[in-house]
């Protein structure tokens, strides 16, 4: 079964993707020594607009998607106790009157109002397609993009990569998880929705997948082309190939115990996977 539908009118399809934001609000930090002087300076609430909202109005103006995704790390949580900071987001967000779906990063769920608060307020939002979903997690959830005739065209798989510190008891019993990475019970939650999907529409249509933290198969990808070293790192640029991996800074982890989706995203017709995080 589809979550959520988006109706494609009369036009190539467009989708826009948002990742790690991470915004700071330096008035917020809970320990003095966590930030210096001009870190402090540089994040207070009051240059969000010039920091980040400029240049979202100037990509959505740019772009004028269909639909925007967000794969995470929205907030730094450590510094958004109050949740000021998420709901300005969802403000902003919300004042493009364009279908928005996020799913959680490693950094949302730390503030100390809670994952439970934090989901409250994307299903609150009136152009925010968002479900905690069935399995584990708290963002796993399908939005099916249609023709204007009703034809299922494809099928975005929003995934949490969990990672969620700090979550209720009764979250933690119904599946949210403090380790990074996904597990097989999404896996198996993609499997069947897809064949239920399959049943549903009588047929097979390809499928995207949106997360935050990269997979165990995106790190060996990585290193069997040569671009991922763990133990020295180098910046890459694009090269003659014409692929580009970016500037690599910090060691790249797919969770404390990872394991393999690729086979599942073949099996579900993914044909393309986002992510943020590194």
């Amino acid at each position: 079964m589809i979550d959520f539908s988006v109706i494609q009118k009369g036009k190539e399809f467009r989708i826009l993707q948002l990742t790690d934001m991470q915004v700071i609000d330096s008035t917020q930090k809970r320990f003095p020594e966590r930030l210096n002087a001009g870190e402090t300076e540089k994040w207070q609430p009051q240059n969000m607009k010039e920091m980040l909202f400029n240049s979202m109005d100037k990509l959505v103006a740019e772009t004028n998607p269909d639909l925007i995704i967000i794969t995470g790390d929205i907030t730094y949580g450590e510094f958004d106790d109050t949740g000021k900071s998420l709901l300005a987001f969802i403000e902003k967000m919300e004042s493009y009157n364009v279908p928005w779906a996020p799913v959680w990063g490693n950094h949302d769920n730390e503030s100390v109002l809670g994952v439970d608060w934090q989901c409250q307020q994307f299903i609150n939002a009136k152009n925010c397609l968002f479900k905690k979903g069935i399995t584990v997690g708290c963002s796993n959830y399908t939005i099916g993009i249609k023709s204007s005739d009703g034809a299922l065209c494809r099928v975005m798989y929003m995934m949490d990569s969990n990672g969620c510190y700090n979550a209720s008891k009764l979250s933690l019993l119904q599946g949210v998880r403090t380790d990074v990475g996904l597990v097989s019970q999404q896996l198996d939650w993609m499997r069947a929705s897809y064949a239920n999907i399959c049943k549903e529409y009588g047929n097979s249509v390809p499928s995207f997948v949106c997360f935050h933290i990269e997979t165990i198969d995106y790190l060996q990808i990585l290193e069997q082309k040569g671009y991922y070293n763990p133990q020295a790192f180098c910046k890459y640029d694009i090269i003659q190939n014409g692929e580009d991996f970016g500037d690599i800074h910090e060691t790249i982890c797919a969770g404390e115990y990872p394991i393999s989706a690729l086979s599942t995203f073949k099996a579900v017709n993914v044909d393309g996977a986002f992510f943020g995080h590194s």
